[in-house]
């Protein structure tokens, strides 16, 4: 997973390189798709300083969800009106998918983030969280982080 500030808003952008077929939601591509993780999908969670945190999953058929908490597990905004600019391809050798956040919908104070992927019902993660089942909601234990806004934006989203 990549992330890049540019002008514009937040790049995300996953690549998974697993030749097996990925599993996918019957939903058309570019489309938001709920419950997104039952599917082979990458999510991001970024937390910041308020206590909130923004997930954005992006799925191997070209799908996305984005959704804001208050707290672990506290929704806040569902986001049902998004429609980011969506990228995404699929071949022999794997899937990508991207999506471009407007820096509304990313506050200026990130603190930490994590990323994690679920493939054919594996879970792996960019740093782990504690527990015995997989519970990704849970930013204190991310890994500390900054995100450096271009100069023209910097101002914007707080």
């Amino acid at each position: 997973m990549t992330l890049q500030a540019r002008a514009d808003g937040l790049h995300v952008a996953a690549v998974s390189r697993d030749p097996e077929p990925a599993r996918v939601p019957a939903a058309a591509a570019r489309s938001r798709v709920a419950d997104l993780w039952h599917y082979d999908v990458v999510e991001l969670f970024l937390a910041f300083r308020s206590g909130r945190y923004l997930e954005v999953e992006l799925g191997a058929g070209g799908h996305f969800l984005v959704l804001s908490f208050r707290a672990p597990r506290e929704r806040c905004d569902d986001h049902a009106d998004l429609r980011p600019a969506l990228e995404h391809g699929r071949g022999v050798s794997g899937w990508r998918a991207a999506l471009l956040l407007d820096w509304s919908l990313v506050p200026a104070e990130l603190t930490a983030l994590n990323a994690f992927a679920c493939a054919r019902g594996r879970y792996l993660a960019y740093q782990p969280v504690p527990g015995d089942a997989p519970d990704f909601h849970q930013p204190s234990a991310f890994p500390p982080a900054a995100l450096e806004r271009p100069q023209a934006i910097a101002g914007r989203a707080e």
